[in-house]
């Protein structure tokens, strides 16, 4: 069910009985249209671990020594975010066994993102702080401070 334009703050689809609750946030969540995002919401296990399907490949890939995200349960915080956090947040980084070229290259390539100096827009973002916003550091102050050449940053906005 589309909740756009009562919210649930007026509507409560799953509770009308609903599989699905989704809505635009950018509307009347929002209230300034300085974002762009949605929700996608259901009471059904079967059908939320469907929707968390898309995060999970990433942490299986060969090419990516650790991802950070407090929704998965490599994370290693997991339990103090499950009892802060409501959820798990738009914001993930993962780390590439990789030269910063290579890091480069693939943040070149990611189609669903778009390539940012640093975060905080209202679009879905990836960055690569090695060479964008600590390239001044040097390789020695980055290394220490845990940036690594393969680091890269994510700020997911849901559409």
């Amino acid at each position: 069910m589309d909740n756009t334009f009562l919210t649930p703050a007026l509507q409560r689809p799953l509770e009308l009985g609903a599989d699905i609750s989704v809505l635009s946030t950018t509307k009347y969540i929002d209230g300034h249209n300085a974002t762009v995002g949605g929700s996608l919401a259901t009471n059904d296990g079967a059908l939320a671990e469907r929707f968390r399907l898309i995060r999970k490949w990433l942490d299986a890939h060969p090419a990516v020594a650790r991802v950070c995200y407090p929704g998965l349960k490599s994370f290693p915080q997991q339990g103090l975010a499950l009892r802060q956090q409501r959820a798990a947040g738009g914001m993930l980084s993962f780390e590439l066994d990789a030269t910063n070229e290579i890091a480069v290259q693939v943040i070149n390539s990611v189609q669903l993102c778009s390539r940012a100096e640093s975060l905080g827009g209202v679009e879905t973002l990836i960055t690569h702080p090695a060479s964008t916003t600590h390239s001044d550091l040097g390789h020695d102050l980055r290394a220490h401070l845990g940036i690594s050449e393969g680091l890269i940053l994510c700020q997911r906005r849901d559409r």
